[in-house]
């Protein structure tokens, strides 16, 4: 039991130096695996193979040197600790494959985050293009719909125009109409014009007319005047001889031919104005009547629309 318990006293130094080590290598070993699980599993799998493919030539190698250790009863704890020592010292041999396992793996992470980066750059590229894209998506359809206003406006002013030319059609129409009737009315004039019928006088006197018309017109006014005047005047004389033939007594009654006689004698001017007055107002009656005749009729030749248009 002594021998036991030295030997335990004996062994605790040594594996206090290289437990710590073993320690240290250990715990980068399962942070660099952790890592690389995460980056990838096929690497995963690769550093999986090669780390037992090299634990398991270390632990042959170290199998066939070791020399088997005096089996001790109840010392379980201690084989125990003495296999996970040389499983340590193995994993030390190979530091060197872990190191540069170490460094490919860093390599992979900053090619990661470069990616990651470059991912991040044409993120911000696909959202400005985006929003350009939105931008310019609502620019397009304002102008199409600008361009349908347009459309309708367009079309609008086709229907008007072509009701304009439909009424301009039917105006054209009117107008031909009415040239056809023009030169239904004018041919009688032109055939007399043709046959020698009228002549340069009459052409002439034709476009006298009118004004000897006016003229004719103007003097039957003043002439009309004048009549109002004298009609005033005979009316008032007649009056002043009704008022003296009333005021001598009525009828004068002659009693011979010498009386009525002289009665002619004393009132001559009387009797000769009161016949001369209606000879007068007969004679102006008759000529009046003519030249209001004249009138009618050249007024109604001056309305006769062939001459006129002619």
């Amino acid at each position: 039991m002594e021998t036991t318990t030295l030997k335990a006293e004996n062994l605790k130094p040594i594996i206090l130096k290289a437990g710590v080590p073993l320690a240290i290598s250990f715990a980068g070993f399962i942070y660099a695996w952790i890592i690389a699980k995460k980056t990838s599993p096929l690497l995963e799998n690769e550093s999986n193979s090669h780390e037992t493919n090299c634990h398991q030539e270390a632990t042959h190698e170290e199998v066939s040197h070791m020399t088997p250790l005096p089996s001790i009863a109840n010392e379980e704890p201690v084989t125990i600790l003495a296999n996970s020592v040389f499983s340590r010292k193995t994993l030390i041999y190979d530091n060197s494959n872990l190191e540069q396992y170490i460094t490919s793996l860093r390599n992979k992470i900053n090619e990661l985050q470069y990616c990651k980066s470059e991912n991040r750059k044409l993120q911000k590229k696909v959202q400005k293009l985006l929003r350009r894209s939105t931008t310019q998506f609502r620019l397009i359809k304002d102008r199409c719909n600008a361009l349908q206003t347009r459309d309708n406006a367009i079309n609008k002013l086709e229907d008007e125009n072509k009701e304009l030319h439909r009424v301009l059609d039917q105006l054209q129409e009117d107008k031909n109409e009415l040239l056809k009737k023009l030169d239904t009315q004018k041919t009688p004039y032109a055939s007399k014009v043709e046959g020698g019928d009228a002549s340069n006088e009459d052409c002439n006197q034709f476009l006298d007319e009118p004004e000897q018309v006016k003229k004719q017109h103007a003097d039957e006014v003043e002439e009309l005047i004048h009549l109002r005047g004298n009609n005033k005047q005979q009316d008032q004389d007649r009056d002043h001889i009704e008022l003296e033939f009333e005021g001598s007594g009525g009828v004068t009654y002659y009693d011979s031919k010498h009386e009525l006689h002289d009665s002619f004698l004393e009132n001559p001017k009387r009797l000769i104005f009161s016949s001369s007055h209606s000879e007068r107002a007969s004679s102006k009656k008759t000529m009046l009547l003519k030249r209001l005749k004249k009138w009618a009729e050249g007024s109604e030749k001056g309305m006769d629309p062939l001459k006129w248009s002619s």
